[in-house]
């Protein structure tokens, strides 16, 4: 990866409202590309249920979407549960850098057959009010976490979610 690459500007999710859902795509691709994430997913509030619930857009190889996407369309998380939760409800970054070790997780068994050994959940903040929070997971690999934590890290701050990462159990 050239510096180029490395120091590019991520997608931006503001202009045309038609054409939100491609720079969402574009965001979750590039920060994938950047760290080495091979998987992100888009929750979004439901206020009426009080949950986060799973967007249809994501972004993924073929091994995460066979494994780990299914399992996933069939929950929600109340705030400060599963790495998704706690993230709108601490209104930061949450990093997980190795999810066997977090016996809070909910979907173990589909991320390791996935190979997904690292996760970080990113909220998107309008004003004071969460309107998303993007999540990404990828090899559990201590190697690769320095850059996956930077493309988080650049993702949250681009965003205007400058908060510290924060390595917690989710």
């Amino acid at each position: 990866m050239d510096a180029a690459d490395q120091h590019g500007e991520l997608p931006s999710l503001s202009g045309e409202a038609g054409s939100t859902d491609a720079r969402l795509v574009d965001l979750l691709r590039e920060t994938c590309r950047r760290g080495g994430w091979t998987y992100a997913e888009v929750w979004v509030p439901a206020p009426e249920m009080g949950t986060l619930e799973l967007h249809p857009l994501w972004y993924g190889d073929a091994s995460s979407g066979r494994h780990f996407r299914p399992p996933t369309e069939r929950l929600a998380f109340v705030p400060g549960t599963g790495l998704p939760g706690k993230a709108w409800h601490e209104r930061r970054m949450v990093l997980v850098p190795d999810l066997a070790d977090d016996p809070h997780f909910a979907r173990p068994t589909a991320a390791s057959r996935a190979g997904l050994g690292s996760g970080a959940a990113v909220p998107v903040l309008d004003d004071s009010e969460v309107t998303m929070v993007l999540a990404f997971f990828g090899p559990g690999e201590p190697a690769r976490l320095a850059a996956m934590r930077e493309s988080v890290t650049r993702l949250a701050e681009r965003l205007g979610n400058g908060v510290p990462a924060r390595s917690s159990r989710s």
